[in-house]
């Protein structure tokens, strides 16, 4: 499945650094690091800091702003 994800210029380049280095190819490299960092988070191992981005309108018990 393709996905296409905004990243920084400098994680690209460290990515595409270390797919040279490591002679894989970076999507195989980006698979791998994903799919680590996700079982570190999912097992609590690793914290991923989070802070509110997108504000909504509240709603009252009538439906009025």
């Amino acid at each position: 499945m393709n996905r296409t994800y905004i990243l920084d210029d400098q994680v690209i380049e460290r990515l595409d650094q270390t797919a040279r280095r490591l002679a894989v190819g970076q999507s195989e490299l980006v698979n791998f690091l994903l799919s680590q960092a996700l079982d570190q988070v999912e097992a609590g191992a690793l914290k991923v800091p989070t802070a509110p981005k997108v504000y909504g309108i509240a709603q009252t018990a009538n439906g009025s702003s």
